[in-house]
């Protein structure tokens, strides 16, 4: 199915950002993607979060046991912006 619009289509870009080894989003590290993003006609579109189990290694000594457990997150950053065109045919979709 061609479709087709008088003026363009919306392209879209994912951007995942990872919390650092402590577990904290470099808030300073967003912000600048953020603002690199919108100067190149971006705008966001929708975040969500994946969390990642991350395990370290478990040990042992004279019967008293440990070890720790912690989670990553990445940020997901959903992009758009609208795309014109001289030429209205668009490809299929």
């Amino acid at each position: 199915m061609n479709k087709s619009f008088t003026e363009g289509y919306y392209e879209y870009e994912v951007i995942i950002i990872s919390d650092d080894q402590n577990g904290h989003l470099n808030k300073v590290h967003l912000k600048n993607r953020l603002n690199e993003m919108g100067r190149n006609g971006w705008r966001l579109k929708a975040v969500t979060s994946n969390e990642l189990g991350k395990n370290t290694s478990h040990v042992g000594i004279g019967g008293f046991g440990g070890g720790t457990n912690a989670t990553i997150e990445e940020t997901i950053l959903i992009f758009e912006r609208f795309v014109y065109q001289e030429n209205n045919d668009l490809p299929p979709i």
